[in-house]
């Protein structure tokens, strides 16, 4: 599970304890920051934390802040100016030199006290909805009123935009309509920030750079907006139950995989040796089409370490939708795999670029444990778009716009 869903899970629970928190969510970042835009802090009524928003230098000044949000029953929109080295504010220094605005939202819990998330009598909150569809496999945006120096909807007003409809409201229709369309183009990409928008009758204007949001926010009739987009959890399929997949199967459902294990012996394939896959199936590679539902974000890594069942699990998925197929094994042992495809007609060259074999990143890795580390990195280098190398080299931004869930 996500940290973010880990939150939400959380905020699920106290809501049903009839519980008081605040929601704290990074809703925009210029420059360096440890945590980007929807990185959560939850709070609750008695000073406890889950989830994090930076590497550990904003949580105790966000926590009291909350605890002052949660008392006065209103949001606040917090800003923190990193970019200067100021030991004597920042004590021995964060780590980070960037921008980074936190909206704080308390949440009451749905009964006396009023529906959560500032929603409409009867309608399921903002936790509600981001987690059933999630669970559902749908994709959505979340458009949340962050602040407003006149027009738009108080703070904590959301439009919800799903691919074929939109729910709820920011205040005004205009505001709604170009929300709705710079939502589903953050959607695309798989990227959430805050965008100013000012409404003048029916005429809109609309600043997205991010410099240019911090300038003019103060800015009279600006109202920001925060767009948060929200993927299903990626599926990665492993094929073996092994020894070596626990830790694999561990490393992933943390890294916020939804992880399927498929094998076909009864003694292997049971879920009390693999606690955090969302599903264990007991099935033989020729039983696949059945079990398996493959998509372009899904991820496959093929762990049997039996040659015939490997080379039967690659006959029934290559060249079908997916996004990452990982072997484990030399490349000699993967080039003998392929050779058997090629002899008997599969189009094997014109799928390699999804290949990844050897499996995971080099890391010199040793024992399970570590070569699951170099596979879990792989499988999120692929998922972010980046390299895998060492940033030791990197001279710009560490954080870079990657399609992401």
């Amino acid at each position: 599970m996500s940290p973010v869903n880990d939150v939400l899970e959380q905020l699920a629970r106290l809501v049903r304890a009839r519980k008081r928190a605040v929601m704290a969510t990074v809703v925009h970042v210029v420059g360096s920051a440890y945590r980007r835009e929807g990185a959560r802090l939850l709070v609750d009524e008695n000073g406890s934390t889950w989830g994090s928003i930076s590497g550990g230098c904003l949580e105790s000044a966000v926590r009291e802040a909350a605890l002052a949000a949660l008392a006065a029953g209103r949001p606040r929109l917090l800003h923190f100016d990193m970019s200067a080295d100021d030991d004597l504010v920042w004590g021995l220094g964060l780590g980070c030199n960037g921008r980074i605005d936190v909206f704080l939202e308390p949440v009451a819990a749905c009964g006396p006290q009023g529906p959560a998330d500032g929603a409409e009598a009867g309608a399921p909150g903002y936790h509600e909805t981001v987690l059933k569809a999630r669970q559902e496999g749908r994709r959505l945006a979340v458009a949340t009123v962050v602040a407003a120096a006149g027009g738009g909807g108080p703070p904590g007003k959301r439009l919800y935009v799903y691919e074929d409809r939109t729910e709820g409201t920011l205040g005004d229709d205009v505001l709604d309509h170009q929300a709705a369309e710079d939502a589903r183009e953050l959607l695309a990409g798989g990227e959430s920030r805050s965008y100013l928008y000012r409404v003048d009758g029916e005429r809109l204007s609309v600043i997205r750079d991010r410099a240019a949001v911090v300038a003019r926010r103060d800015e009279a009739g600006q109202v920001q907006v925060f767009i948060e987009t929200i993927a299903p959890p990626p599926r990665l399929f492993v094929f073996g139950a092994g020894h070596d997949v626990i830790p694999v199967t561990e490393m992933a459902a943390q890294a916020g995989f939804r992880v399927v294990v498929v094998d076909n012996r009864p003694a292997f394939a049971t879920a009390e040796r693999f606690p955090r896959a969302h599903r264990v199936v007991r099935a033989h590679p020729d039983e696949l089409p059945h079990y398996v539902a493959l998509d372009d974000d899904t991820y496959v890594l093929v762990m049997t370490h039996n040659f015939h069942h490997d080379a039967a699990v690659l006959r029934r998925i290559w060249g079908r939708a997916y996004r990452y197929l990982g072997i484990l094994g030399p490349w000699g042992r993967t080039e003998k795999l392929l050779g058997v495809l090629r002899e008997e007609g599969y189009p094997v060259d014109e799928h390699l670029e999804r290949l990844y074999a050897p499996v995971g990143l080099d890391i010199g890795a040793e024992g399970p444990e570590e070569i699951a580390v170099a596979i879990v990195a792989e499988l999120l280098a692929v998922r972010r778009g980046a390299g895998g190398g060492f940033l030791r080299f990197r001279r710009g931004p560490l954080h870079q716009s990657h399609r992401a869930g």
